[in-house]
């Protein structure tokens, strides 16, 4: 083996310890390769992730060919070693193909919960949203209750009120899901 051989050599065993880490197994570069076969659609969210994977195989070839085949001349060469480095570093700061990946879905997950979160009103005739119009009758219905001074109307009015506000509330709940 050649002193690069060594360098490269040394340069894998990092990576496929780093690997073997986020995989919690022994062979940590063959089992990244796996996941990413297993990934499925969601490597194409991920622009190299082809790329990455072509380059993850060769350093393995590599690194196998060193392990298990003695040579008088030099078997990697000075792209192979920059390139175990430049995974290991992309690893190190998250940037390695299923760091991306993560951070693309919990950016999805985010949007999704906004998305959720917000309910948007679409104006309805006279410029007014549909909450203003309901907030409208809400108010209307309270006006003309608070003029009854009985206790029975009140309780009633209470429950008529509660009532009014949950259909509404569902009656926004499906044109919202119809939009």
């Amino acid at each position: 083996m050649q002193a690069i051989d060594n360098e490269f050599f040394d340069e894998y065993k990092k990576l496929d310890k780093i690997c073997g880490e986020i995989f919690n197994c022994t062979n940590g570069v063959s089992e990244y390769i796996s996941q990413m076969d297993m990934t499925g659609e969601r490597k194409y969210k991920i622009s190299t992730w082809n790329e990455d994977y072509r380059e993850l195989i060769h350093l393995r070839s590599v690194r196998n060919d060193l392990a298990h085949n003695t040579y008088d001349y030099a078997i990697s060469n000075q792209n192979d070693l920059e390139m175990v480095k430049k995974f290991y570093e992309r690893i190190i700061n998250q940037k390695d193909p299923f760091a991306q990946l993560r951070k693309l879905d919990e950016n999805e997950r985010k949007i999704t919960k906004n998305k959720a979160s917000t309910v948007q009103t679409k104006p309805v005739s006279n410029n007014k949203t549909l909450y203003e119009k309901i907030s409208f009758a809400i108010d209307d219905i309270e006006d003309k209750d608070s003029r009854k001074n009985t206790k029975s109307s009140d309780r009633l009015s209470v429950l008529s009120k509660i009532l009014i506000a949950l259909g509404i509330i569902f009656a926004i709940g499906i044109i919202i899901m119809l939009l």
